[in-house]
């Protein structure tokens, strides 16, 4: 009833109103401190969440970066080239179409290849005008020492020093008929040791089963004067590479026919300016190594 009092009385609910004013304004301050604590709270975690996925994929990345690393070292010893690349830039590449896998551009491998390597010669044809014949004199005659069917003459063929061969024509021929005989050389032949003792060239012979005999050069011909054959041009290689087998080709297609003429491909072959002919002494229709 006293309660019931008050209330008729204003200055009783004017203080009633001004506490509750109060307590709304201290909950509101407390409310938005709350507030304030939380957005604290969630902005600490989502930086700490955030530094450590950064820590994470850094540590992805070297993990990625080392495992590449090895797979590259791995095919390199199993001989798979390889294409540098920027060694940070690590990014998912989409997936080529099947049309693409099956009909793969080449064009800019191509052009950088041919940039880097040396484009390979133009294969030279095999023939008659890239071998050295001359003209030469057989001035010396010895008997080898290491094989006793080798003479080691010495021909002069044109160049300052006359030049030594290793010829097997001991059994066939005496040194007395090989001094001063007109003979043809083949001067371009890889240097070869023969029994310790070096040969510079070959003697050209004419062979047959029984008996050889050296193919003779004009006896007016100056020693170094170069062989011929009507039609073909003479260039002969500064040194014939054994593995083209260039004068072992083209042997093949020379011979002594039966005028005891030296033929390649049944053309006469010549020797100098005056074109004079090749010839034998005595054997005909055979064969010439």
């Amino acid at each position: 009833m006293r309660f019931l009092t008050l209330l008729r009385y204003p200055q009783f609910r004017f203080r009633m109103a001004e506490n509750d004013t109060l307590k709304l304004k201290n909950l509101a301050s407390e409310i938005e401190s709350l507030i304030s604590v939380v957005q604290k709270e969630i902005g600490d975690f989502v930086s700490a969440t955030a530094t450590r996925l950064e820590n994470e994929n850094a540590s992805l990345e070297k993990e990625i970066l080392k495992s590449k690393e090895e797979l590259i070292n791995l095919q390199k010893k199993n001989g798979i080239s390889q294409v540098d690349t920027p060694a940070g830039n690590i990014s998912k590449t989409p997936k080529p179409d099947k049309k693409q896998e099956q009909k793969p551009k080449t064009t800019k491998n191509t052009t950088s290849t041919s940039k880097t390597q040396p484009q390979e010669k133009a294969a030279v044809p095999i023939h008659f005008g890239r071998i050295d014949l001359r003209a030469g004199k057989i001035l010396e005659v010895t008997e080898h020492p290491q094989g006793e069917n080798l003479y080691i003459e010495k021909i002069d063929v044109g160049e300052e020093q006359p030049r030594t061969i290793i010829s097997g024509i001991r059994k066939h021929i005496t040194k007395e008929n090989l001094l001063e005989t007109p003979v043809v050389v083949v001067c371009n032949l890889k240097p070869a040791n023969l029994r310790g003792v070096k040969s510079f060239g070959m003697l050209l012979c004419a062979v047959s089963d029984k008996t050889v005999e050296p193919v003779r050069s004009p006896t007016d011909a100056q020693p170094g004067q170069r062989l011929q054959v009507e039609g073909i041009e003479t260039n002969p290689d500064k040194e014939l590479n054994p593995k083209e087998k260039v004068f072992e080709t083209v042997v093949k297609d020379l011979r002594i026919n039966n005028e005891k003429v030296l033929v390649y491909k049944n053309i006469a072959v010549t020797c100098g300016d005056s074109k004079a002919l090749i010839t034998t002494k005595n054997m005909s229709d055979c064969t010439v190594a």
